[in-house]
């Protein structure tokens, strides 16, 4: 199953925050997790402790990593960087620099554009992030393609079962995903069962799979793919669903008909000092 980073669901946010966060950055060589704390922090870009700039970075601070929140949404940020291309680990996994895909999309006037191919591009397995499992995934277009085959909607559930997918380049894996759920739509307690099943095995429990939609559902609503609705056609009882809308219509006409060609990275070696 695909684990989606989780500093939010607010894209806008999101893209705030490396903007300010490459031209803060400048010069420098490299800038890691404690860096990225004190410049969003000040920034006003991260509350801490009920408080915003110098004020939280001091109320934030905790010598438990684990529970300094400022922190942490940092390292959520920077994996979200990371899978879009604009960061690399640089020396060790929390030291960064940002990547000239990266520093384009700073300076483009098309960053929702960028953004939507940044998001079409997230596949595994790569060779920059390190993943669990043997799975070969490039989850947007199928999120795209899931809702154009079940009617235009997909429930957060569903978008969960779909992370589960083994191979989504094979269509008769993908067709098999799109017929249990047309099933399970009948079916509820089916779907409940199998998703549990699922779940179990990985060692998630269903709040955190949740979370790991909300960056995607983020993905559909800014760029109007997709957007929360109910539905009672396409399921027995009223569902609390997303529905298809123009922006994802049209990506998927687009990007459907691009050949993929994945690129090996293994030839490209960073510097590992400053």
């Amino acid at each position: 199953m695909y684990r989606f980073p989780n500093p939010g669901s607010d894209i806008n946010s999101l893209i705030n925050c490396f903007n300010y966060l490459n031209d803060k950055v400048g010069n420098k060589s490299y800038f890691d997790l404690f860096d990225m704390k004190e410049i969003l922090v000040l920034g006003g870009f991260i509350a801490s402790s009920g408080s915003v700039g110098e004020e939280a970075l001091k109320r934030g601070s905790n010598k438990d990593l684990s529970r300094d929140r400022s922190y942490n949404q940092c390292k959520m940020y920077a994996e979200v960087f990371r899978i879009l291309g604009w960061v690399q680990s640089y020396n060790k996994a929390t030291d960064y620099i940002i990547t000239p895909l990266g520093q384009d999309f700073c300076k483009s006037k098309h960053q929702k554009l960028i953004f939507e191919s940044c998001i079409l591009g997230i596949q595994t397995p790569n060779n920059i992030i390190e993943t669990k499992g043997d799975f070969n995934q490039r989850l947007f277009l199928t999120f795209l393609k899931a809702f154009n085959n079940l009617n235009g909607v997909l429930s957060k559930d569903e978008l969960i079962y779909f992370m589960f997918i083994e191979d989504d380049t094979n269509e008769d894996i993908f067709n098999s995903y799109v017929e249990e759920i047309k099933h399970f739509r009948k079916n509820p307690r089916d779907f409940e069962k199998e998703l549990t099943v699922r779940l179990k095995k990985r060692g998630i429990s269903k709040t955190t799979a949740q979370n790991y939609t909300r960056f995607p559902i983020g993905c559909f609503k800014f760029l109007n793919w997709a957007n929360a609705s109910t539905d009672n056609s396409n399921y027995i009882k009223k569902q609390n669903v997303f529905k298809l809308d123009s922006g994802g219509t049209e990506a998927l006409k687009i990007y459907s008909k691009l050949t993929d060609i994945p690129v090996s990275y293994t030839h490209l070696t960073l510097p590992t000092t400053p």
